[in-house]
């Protein structure tokens, strides 16, 4: 099995909102159900959109190339340095294979390389979030190089709490420091 992840293209969008149907029916209902022509639009906008960077895992077998997973990220201005990992699937049939790993490593490597190199955004950190009900979501994190960083419980509704995981990029991005002290001592000092 040859598995490839690239960047995705509009010729590949109803295979990934046939994944995303699988796996996140409940997060992409729209109208109380599956929308596909809303879902179309989310992940076409994901790949036309310079912000945004959608990347998907294919099984080549023959001349037949299969998506099997994707992963969503987003990197909307102003960054503070931060690209958001915004979603990623496998497909039920291919879960537990690596695929998952491999997608996040690649993804991740792929989406600072465009941010960072196309974009030209001072990255520091990927981050996400995730259901602390989501152990197994939260071990791949782990494994792909997050770190946890701390939950907000309520984030998503009532009783969830979702558990917030960082991967530092680039430890010499600093953020503006001192900013937010000298706007305070001017505001304070209008006698």
């Amino acid at each position: 099995m040859k598995i490839i992840v690239r960047l995705a293209e509009m010729k590949d969008l109803l295979q990934i909102v046939g994944v995303v149907r699988e796996v996140f029916f409940h997060d992409c209902c729209f109208d109380e159900e599956f929308n596909v022509h809303e879902a179309e639009y989310l992940f076409s906008r994901a790949i036309e959109d310079k912000n945004e960077l959608l990347a998907v895992a294919t099984i080549i077998d023959g001349d037949i190339e299969k998506i099997v997973g994707f992963v969503f990220y987003q990197n909307k201005p102003p960054t503070n340095g931060e690209i958001y990992l915004n979603m990623i699937g496998v497909a039920r049939a291919y879960q537990g294979l690596g695929i998952g790993l491999r997608l996040l490593i690649e993804g991740d490597n792929l989406a600072v390389k465009y941010f960072r190199d196309v974009r030209r955004c001072r990255i520091a950190t990927i981050h996400l979030s995730t259901s602390k009900d989501n152990p197994v979501g939260q071990k791949l994190y782990l494994k792909g190089g997050y770190e946890v960083r701390g939950e907000i419980i309520g984030m998503v509704g009532a009783g969830n709490v979702e558990v917030q995981m960082i991967k530092d990029i680039d430890h010499s991005v600093q953020y503006r420091q001192g900013l937010w002290n000298d706007v305070t001592l001017q505001a304070n000092n209008t006698d």
